[in-house]
Formats: structure tokens, C-alpha cells, sequence
């Protein structure tokens, strides 16, 4: 089975879709490559979908394509203090370098590098970006910003919130054990290309 437009279709399997059936429904709608989630999918799920996708493309006597999407690197928060709290746009807030911080307006980070690399007016996510900052100034130990929009900080679900920085290369490894395991789970020789992706990334 031959197609001959150059755009390529692209679908998520998940719980609804990651079935054999499923699969080939989806590649007679017109999907070339199928995503795999690996934020959310263990080794032996990964080898079933793996071996189900290769019999469809010997079935159909076409090529189709993978793509495991890793989960990057997670710059976590320190722990934070004071309770639930709820920022305002506009608010001022402190964040420190260091594990926790004994004022409860503060926000700990535990990575120095993430000081070394933002500047004033750089825009940082937190929480997938639920909380919104911009850098007003900063020194080696600690950074001033404001809220963006309101939001809630400091509950349960916040304790361990991801940061990241918009449009700035934060010199952390994108490519850590978790990852080379994943590729590896298909295939022993994946790790290998991983590796040689990581060391391109070094290099450039």
C-alpha cells in the first residue's frame, strides 16, 4: 500500500488506541508514524505495542513509523513553606538558591545552574506553566520576579513543581539513564544511538 502524498499523519497511542485493532484502524484512516508516550508507558507495554506495530507494517507490507517520545529533564523545586498560597498578577516574589528557605514568600531552587543561566526579563514556567514569572533582576544566589497571572502556589500538587526557562539553554543533560533504558527495552543497540545523539548535543 503506497501513498503518495508528502504530508505525514502522525497519532498518540493510548489507552484507546493501543490495541492491534485499534492500530489497524488507524493506519487505514491514514496514519504513517504512531507516538508512544514513554511519560506514560512501562517496558513490557512498550515491547507489546513495538511487535504489534512491525506484524501491521509485515501485514500490510508497508513501512510505518515509531516514535517514542522521551520525557526531558525535570528541574525540580525545593520545598516550599507557609502553606497554600495564592500569587496575584503582578505580585513580587524571591526566588533563592537552596533546598528550602525559612521565609515562607520565597521559592527554594536547588540547581545553581539554573542562576547561571537566566537573565533579567527571561520567562519561567513553573508547574508546566501554570505559574508564570518574569525575571526582573538577579545575582548568584537569588532572583526577583513578578507573576504574570494568578494562580494558586504552595498547595499539595505544587510541592514538587517542575520549573523551566523559556528561550534559555539551561546547560542541564537532556538525555539521562531513564531514557537510554527506555530505547533499550526494544532494542540493545538503541542505547548506542542515544548515546551518540548525546554526544552530538555536547559537541554543538
Amino acid at each position: 500500500m503506497r501513498r503518495r502524498r508528502k504530508t505525514k499523519i502522525l497519532a498518540t497511542l493510548g489507552p484507546a488506541s493501543n490495541t492491534r485493532d485499534k492500530m489497524r484502524a488507524l493506519f487505514d484512516a491514514g496514519v504513517d508514524v504512531f507516538r508512544i508516550n514513554m511519560s506514560h508507558t512501562d517496558h513490557d507495554m512498550l515491547r507489546r505495542m513495538v511487535a504489534d506495530l512491525r506484524a501491521l507494517s509485515d501485514e500490510v507490507g508497508r513501512p510505518i513509523g515509531i516514535l517514542c517520545d522521551l520525557q526531558g529533564p525535570k528541574i525540580r523545586l525545593g520545598r516550599l513553606t507557609g502553606g497554600p498560597r495564592m500569587l496575584a498578577e503582578g505580585e513580587r516574589i524571591r526566588l533563592v538558591l537552596g533546598e528550602s528557605s525559612d521565609k515562607p514568600g520565597d521559592v527554594p531552587i536547588p540547581h545553581p545552574e539554573i542562576f547561571q543561566a537566566i537573565k533579567q526579563k527571561h520567562a519561567l514556567l513553573i508547574d508546566d506553566g501554570k505559574v508564570r514569572l518574569r525575571l526582573l533582576r538577579k545575582a548568584d544566589t537569588f532572583a526577583d520576579a513578578v507573576v504574570l497571572g494568578a494562580a494558586v502556589f504552595g498547595a499539595s500538587a505544587f510541592l514538587s513543581s517542575g520549573l523551566g526557562a523559556v528561550f534559555v539553554a539551561l546547560g542541564v543533560v537532556v538525555i539521562v539513564h531513564p531514557h537510554v533504558a527506555n530505547a533499550s527495552a526494544r532494542n540493545p543497540t538503541a542505547s548506542f544511538v542515544l548515546l551518540f545523539i548525546l554526544s552530538t548535543l555536547l559537541m554543538s
